[in-house]
């Protein structure tokens, strides 16, 4: 990979033989643009908010009461209540999807506006850090819901704030929401009820390239080693990953988040996300769109950084 100069016309080119691939980065000309390498032809276009347009497909018709909208079509359709009155609802008024507001009756947690859930019937502000819970949908951006140890009841927890080897219980916490509750960022399960936030590097023996990366093969399995407590080291492995960057099969391991080199790169994101998971989205959606274990969109790929719906 190797940085061009800035091409409204093409911003994202590559070329590739039997061995390699060479992909050129340009950029835009404009601070107000973004390159989009996943059409046909990769050009510059407007940023615009988060979730408005250009949207991942799987997100169209899927946006949510509250979340910026540019058509009805971008709309999921939700149960709606005008006073006692039940009706189905797929609107997009003045850049936001409808729904019902704080203090209206509600059908479920969808039918109410970004920044509440329903709870008893009734949609309902989040609620703040720190405060009793019974599920991370309740919980204010930035916070999940979890018994913390020492506790007896669930509170709304900080995102990445819970120190390595901390141990927890399918009881304590919802299994999803662990790798956004760890500092590491990294969760291990050593069976269906136990859960412990953990660290990974790469194997002993593995070579590491300075930027971190690791070259594999395709349908091979990368090998990590996951720290569980103070002297407690267990083997991992995943599959070998992005193997169609070469007709050769070479691909990459997914990075070890506690590897000397990436780890300063992953303790930025984290940092960030602290600040931002969640924030502007529907609480059913904080998760789905931000989500490191999900693989096309978590910080290796470069759609994370080009789609509109993870600016910040």
């Amino acid at each position: 990979m190797k940085c061009g100069s800035p091409d409204d016309s093409e911003c994202f080119e590559g070329e590739a033989d039997d061995d390699s691939v060479e992909i050129t980065i340009n950029g835009c000309e404009s601070e107000n643009q973004y390159c989009n390498p996943s059409s046909g032809s990769p050009t510059c276009v407007n940023k615009v908010p988060f979730n408005a347009g250009n949207l991942p497909d799987e997100f169209q018709g899927q946006l949510l009461p509250g979340e910026t909208c540019e058509d009805d079509a971008n709309c999921q359709e939700v149960t709606y209540y005008e006073g006692e009155e039940q009706k189905k609802i797929k609107k997009c008024t003045s850049g936001k999807c409808q729904g019902n507001k704080i203090g209206n009756k509600c059908y479920n947690d969808k039918s109410c506006e970004v920044g509440s859930s329903c709870e008893n019937g009734t949609c309902t502000a989040l609620i703040k850090q720190d405060q009793e819970c019974e599920r991370s949908i309740q919980c204010e951006p930035t916070t999940f819901c979890v018994t913390l140890p020492g506790s007896a009841k669930k509170t709304c927890a900080k995102a990445f704030t819970l120190p390595d080897y901390t141990a927890l219980s399918s009881a304590d916490v919802d299994k999803a929401d662990l790798p956004f509750l760890c500092k590491s960022g990294f969760s291990y399960s050593s069976g269906s009820d136990n859960h412990i936030c953990a660290t990974r590097d790469y194997d002993s023996g593995v070579e590491v390239e300075d930027d971190g990366t690791v070259e594999c093969d395709a349908g091979t399995q990368c090998k990590y080693q996951v720290t569980i407590g103070e002297s407690s080291i267990i083997s991992d492995s995943e599959d070998c990953t992005c193997p169609t960057f070469s007709s050769s099969g070479q691909g990459y391991c997914p990075y070890a988040q506690s590897n000397t080199i990436m780890k300063p790169m992953f303790d930025d994101i984290s940092e960030k996300r602290k600040i931002y998971i969640g924030v502007g989205f529907h609480a059913e959606h904080r998760k789905l769109v931000g989500s490191p274990d999900t693989p096309a969109y978590n910080e290796n790929c470069i759609v994370f950084y080009t789609t509109p719906l993870f600016k910040n």
